[in-house]
């Protein structure tokens, strides 16, 4: 399955294997009505066209950004972020290497930083 790149309150990803049973076998469109990190959108199990809402504008615009800009591009210009701000890289180092584990969070580690 799919993990969604950005860490979102309310993210489905740990529900999917219970939600995605209940969708139906063959439809013509998807339609998420609060999509989040994308996650539900990311893998349902057919190709068809997706229809993703939500209340945050700011998190359509990023969902549309991504969806148009090259993978490499974020990827590249998100390590020099972490790098230029000092900030946690749990994809390189993982949650052991600040001390920290997922329940805890790296507020501590990033607010220097942010």
């Amino acid at each position: 399955m799919i993990k969604s790149f950005i860490n979102y309150p309310g993210g489905k990803y740990r529900l999917l294997s219970q939600i995605l049973p209940l969708f139906p076998l063959a439809y013509d469109n998807f339609v998420d009505m609060f999509v989040g990190s994308a996650v539900v959108s990311a893998n349902i199990p057919l190709d068809v066209p997706i229809f993703a809402y939500d209340l945050d504008r700011k998190l359509i615009e990023l969902l549309k950004f991504v969806q148009r800009v090259p993978a490499e591009y974020i990827i590249v210009n998100v390590e020099k972020l972490i790098e230029k701000y000092n900030l946690s890289d749990t994809g390189a180092n993982g949650y052991h290497f600040y001390g920290l584990d997922s329940a805890n969070g790296l507020s501590s580690v990033n607010k220097p930083g942010f």
